[in-house]
C-alpha cells in the first residue's frame, strides 16, 4: 500500500511541475508577442507627457528619537512641467486617402496666386498647373506632361498648358483667349469666318476648339486648317457645323450662276459657289459637298461626282444641240454614238472623265469621243440598243 501512495505522490509532483512549466511558457510567449507592438506604438504615437516628479520620501527616524526630520522642500527646477492640453489643430489627424503628391499640389495651389492671363474659373494656354487645379480640380491621373480628366486631357510643357483634348462626355473648363480684341469683335459682329480669317476671328465666331495644334483646330467632327495665322480650309460636319462661309471673288459671276441654276465644265469657283453654296470641305483643287465633290484645274471645273445623298446642281452642255435632240427623240444610243447623243438620251452623268461616264453603278466608255462599250446595271439601266 505504501508503494502505491509513493507512486501517486510522484505522479502528482510531476503533474505540478508540468503545469508550472506550461504556465511559464505561456507568460513568456505573451511577453514576446506584445513587446514589438509597444515599440511600434511608441514610434508612431506622440510621446506621453512625463509623470510629475514624486515628492521626496521623509527621512528615516532614528530609533529612539522623539521627533522625525522634516522633509526638504522640492526644488522648483526639479518639478516636472505640466503637459499642455492638445488643441484641435495640434491633435494628429489621419491623412485622407489621397496620394502625397496630390496633397502637395492641393496645398501649393492654395498658396500660389493665379496667373494673370487665366480667367476666373477657367484655364488657358500658358496657365500653370495650379491654375488647372483651381479650375478643374484634382484627378487620379496627374503625370508630369499630361493630366487626364475622364475622356479629356490637358498637356503641359515646363509646367504650363500647351494644348488639350476635350471630349463632350468629360468637358474641361478651358478657354482660348483672343489676342486682338478688335479682330475678334469684327468677326463676332459678322457672325462667320472665311478663308483668310485670323485665329482670333475663329475664336470669336466658333469658340474654343476641343483640340488644336499649330495647323489645325478641331470642333467635334469638324476642323479648321491654318497656314501661319490665317484660315486656308476647313472640314464642316453637319453634326458639329462650323460658322464658316466662302466669299466670291467676283460677286457678279456668282449671282449669274445662281440665277442660271447650275454649273458645268469650265465654270469658275465663284459660279460653283453661287449655285452650290459653301463646300463642307475644300482645297485648292477639290471641293467636297457631303458625299459628292467637284474638281478644279486652274480655277475652273474639270470634273465632278454627284451622288443622290448630296446631289450637285451640275449639267453637261452639248457641243451640238441637233445631235442631242435627235438622240433624245430616238430614245437610245448605240456603239458609235457621240457624247452629245448619250447626253441627250441618258442625261448628265453622275461622274465622268475623258474616256468614261458613270451613271450610278452603270458606265459608258468612249474612244475618240464615241461610244465603244458600256455596262448597264439593273439598279440604273442605260437606254441602249445593240445594232445587229
Amino acid at each position: 500500500m505504501s508503494n502505491i501512495f509513493a507512486k501517486v505522490d510522484r505522479i502528482s509532483t510531476g503533474t505540478k511541475l508540468f503545469t508550472v512549466a506550461i504556465g511559464f511558457l505561456i507568460m513568456l510567449a505573451y511577453s514576446l508577442e506584445n513587446h514589438p507592438a509597444v515599440q511600434q506604438t511608441s514610434q508612431t504615437s506622440p510621446a506621453p507627457a512625463p509623470p510629475p516628479a514624486a515628492t521626496p520620501a521623509p527621512a528615516a527616524v532614528a530609533p529612539g528619537t522623539k521627533d522625525s526630520v522634516e522633509p526638504a522642500p522640492p526644488d522648483a527646477s526639479a518639478v516636472s512641467p505640466v503637459a499642455t492640453p492638445l488643441t484641435e489643430s495640434a491633435v494628429p489627424v489621419a491623412a485622407p486617402n489621397v496620394p502625397t503628391s496630390e496633397r502637395a499640389l492641393e496645398t501649393e495651389s492654395r498658396m500660389t496666386p493665379a496667373s494673370p492671363d487665366s480667367p476666373p474659373g477657367y484655364f488657358t494656354v500658358g496657365s500653370t498647373k495650379d491654375d488647372v487645379l483651381r479650375a478643374q480640380g484634382l484627378t487620379k491621373v496627374m503625370g508630369e506632361f499630361e493630366w487626364t480628366y475622364g475622356l479629356s486631357s490637358v498637356q503641359f510643357q515646363n509646367g504650363r498648358v500647351v494644348s488639350w483634348d476635350i471630349s463632350p462626355l468629360s468637358p474641361l473648363n478651358a478657354v482660348l483667349i483672343p489676342h486682338n480684341q478688335r479682330d475678334a469683335g469684327s468677326a463676332r459682329a459678322r457672325g462667320f469666318f472665311t478663308v483668310g480669317s485670323t485665329r482670333d476671328q475663329v475664336i470669336a465666331v466658333q469658340g474654343t476648339p476641343s483640340h488644336f495644334s499649330d495647323t489645325s483646330w478641331t470642333y467635334g467632327l469638324s476642323s479648321v486648317q491654318f497656314r501661319g495665322d490665317t484660315v486656308v480650309s476647313w472640314n464642316n460636319s453637319p453634326v458639329f457645323p462650323l460658322r464658316a462661309a466662302l466669299l466670291p471673288a467676283v460677286p457678279a459671276d456668282s449671282a449669274a450662276a445662281k440665277n442660271r441654276g447650275f454649273f458645268t465644265v469650265g465654270s469658275t469657283k465663284d459660279e460653283v459657289l453661287g449655285v452650290q453654296g459653301a463646300p463642307s470641305n475644300f482645297s485648292d483643287t477639290h471641293w467636297v459637298y457631303g458625299s459628292s465633290w467637284v474638281s478644279f484645274q486652274n480655277g475652273v471645273v474639270t470634273a465632278w461626282n454627284s451622288l443622290k445623298l448630296n446631289p450637285l446642281k451640275a449639267a453637261l452642255i452639248p457641243e451640238n444641240a441637233d445631235n442631242l435632240t435627235s438622240a433624245r427623240a430616238r430614245g437610245y444610243f448605240v456603239v458609235g454614238s457621240t457624247k452629245d447623243e448619250v447626253l441627250g438620251v441618258q442625261g448628265t452623268p453622275t461622274s465622268f472623265s475623258a474616256s468614261y461616264w458613270w451613271y450610278g453603278p452603270s458606265w459608258v466608255s468612249f474612244q475618240n469621243d464615241r461610244v465603244s462599250n458600256w455596262d448597264s446595271s439593273p439598279f440604273n439601266p442605260l437606254r441602249t440598243q445593240e445594232i445587229p
